[in-house]
């Protein structure tokens, strides 16, 4: 390792972009972060606020759902309600036939069903129902 990147060395691959030919890849390495919250570990009381809320379980109409902060439960839209905060948008979800999940971005909150693919976004917040 040097100067934080770690360097990983051997037979040249492809075109390299550098001067050397002794190095093919460089990888920097990260700091380690606090471990991953389990889902439901916290409960979320009123609000549901991202990031500082995420993986907190929020109760609403005898339904608990787990918040996923920077993750969009893309596809499977079966409605678009404006709401002006997350929690609100799990409320609407909660009271939705077949709304399992929701997407919240810029107070667009799209309801969803059970046909969505995870995937990590950091501009939207989801908040998916438990089983």
């Amino acid at each position: 390792m040097k100067d934080g990147f770690c360097y990983l060395l051997g037979k040249p691959v492809g075109t390299a972009r550098i001067s050397s030919n002794n190095v093919n890849a460089g990888v920097q390495l990260k700091a380690p972060t606090d471990p991953e919250l389990a889902p439901g570990s916290s409960t979320c009381t009123t609000v549901i606020d991202c990031p500082t809320n995420d993986k907190c379980r929020y109760l609403t109409n005898s339904k608990s759902f787990i918040a996923e902060c920077n993750y969009d439960y893309y596809g499977g839209d079966i409605a678009l309600k404006s709401t002006d905060t997350m929690t609100k948008c799990v409320d609407e979800c909660a009271i939705f036939p077949g709304c399992v999940a929701v997407t919240w971005v810029d107070s667009n909150c799209y309801l969803k069903n059970n046909n969505t693919k995870i995937v990590y976004n950091n501009d939207v917040d989801s908040v998916v129902l438990e089983v």
